[in-house]
């Protein structure tokens, strides 16, 4: 990558019940190519551009009833953005539905910085799952 570039990231996240309490996925990205910056929810269908996302073609999860679209955080200091569902619980949406596995597909498009980096640098994207 090169400074100036767009990266489109996939974060993918599979919910075996479909239902979350406080649930959080963190984003880490590398440094010193990209920085944590906040992001716009753009609607399906897209590619997202430089600061946004949307959900990719193989999320589920939103396609519930009710199913929360997350809200968006960034961290500057662990260069990190935070994708925070809160709670939702499948099952009470309808009585009597048994729990379902769903997956979390998300993309989002960051632009590379002008700050220096080594030739030859191993960029390195980690996501975990986060419930406080």
């Amino acid at each position: 990558v090169t400074q100036g570039d767009t990266i489109t990231f996939r974060l993918q996240y599979v919910l075996p019940t479909s239902s979350v309490t406080n649930f959080n996925l963190v984003d880490f990205l590398p440094l010193p190519v990209l920085t944590a910056q906040n992001l716009t929810f753009i609607p399906e269908g897209t590619i997202p551009a430089e600061g946004e996302f949307t959900f990719g073609p193989l999320d589920s999860f939103s396609d519930l009833t009710n199913a929360p679209t997350p809200t968006v955080t960034f961290d500057t200091d662990a260069n990190a953005i935070r994708f925070n569902y809160g709670t939702y619980s499948f099952q009470d949406q309808a009585p009597g539905n048994q729990p379902i596995t769903t997956v979390i597909d998300l993309l989002l498009t960051l632009r590379v910085n002008d700050m220096s980096y080594g030739d030859g640098l191993l960029l390195t994207n980690l996501l975990i799952h986060e419930i406080p």
